[in-house]
């Protein structure tokens, strides 16, 4: 009885090892390719809107003059924010748009 106890705790553990490689593995490995520039053009300026809220008229609004008024001046624009007033948030986007 012992040794079928220690025999199915070993498999087990093989077994959980052998899943937490595979899945380390898929997470560390990137197989996504970067992103092409925006409608396949090379744009002279990239420009990021970041707002502290999101999905409000006001922001929507802009950010459809902003786009529109972008493509015609040969820049590209993303709109990014939050949901809320996350300053840490905020200033991570901030940094990564720098």
């Amino acid at each position: 009885m012992r040794k079928m106890s220690i025999l199915i705790v070993c498999i087990t553990c093989i077994i959980l090892g052998y899943f937490t490689l595979a899945l380390a593995k898929k997470a560390f490995t990137s197989r996504e390719d970067l992103p092409a520039a925006a409608d396949g053009q090379d744009m002279k300026y990239r420009l990021v809107l970041i707002t502290q809220e999101l999905d409000t008229l006001f922001w929507d609004k802009a950010g459809i003059a902003a786009k529109e008024q972008a493509r015609k001046d040969g820049a590209s624009l993303e709109v990014w924010g939050s949901y809320g007033k996350n300053q840490e948030d905020f200033l991570k986007k901030l940094e990564i748009a720098i």
